[in-house]
């Protein structure tokens, strides 16, 4: 029974990560690239958890399945944080171009002009 509740808990973590990531993203226009990634691991290896609470201790056990089981967890959701990274990109702006203008080159540059009374009042 605790590992069930600890597999209800990392669940509400990570969904609430999961959903205050994608909440950034569509009020701020930026998000988090390790919540992209490592949310929808979380949420798939606590779902396992608390399906099967052996599950939780599956790197310590001798049982060759149950290693299976948790890799085929944790590869299905790094997967799927690849896809909710590419529909994360998609609604995310582009960054701001800062190079967009040429800068100009040396000998192009506009010199300050200077009046005929300020060079009269400089050369007396």
């Amino acid at each position: 029974m605790k590992q069930r509740l600890f597999g209800l808990l990392c669940l509400l973590v990570s969904g609430g990560l999961f959903a205050y990531n994608w909440m950034q993203l569509l009020d701020g226009k930026s998000f988090s690239l390790l919540l992209c990634a490592a949310t929808p691991i979380f949420i798939l290896v606590s779902l396992g958890v608390i399906i099967y609470p052996a599950l939780l201790y599956a790197h310590l056990s001798p049982d060759r399945r149950l290693r299976r089981v948790m890799l085929a967890l944790v590869i299905t959701g790094g997967l799927l944080g690849l896809l909710n990274f590419y529909l994360m990109a998609r609604f995310a702006e582009p960054p701001p171009k800062t190079l967009d203008k040429i800068p100009p080159m040396p000998g192009e540059s506009a010199r300050p002009q200077v009046n005929a009374a300020n060079n009269n009042a400089k050369s007396r």
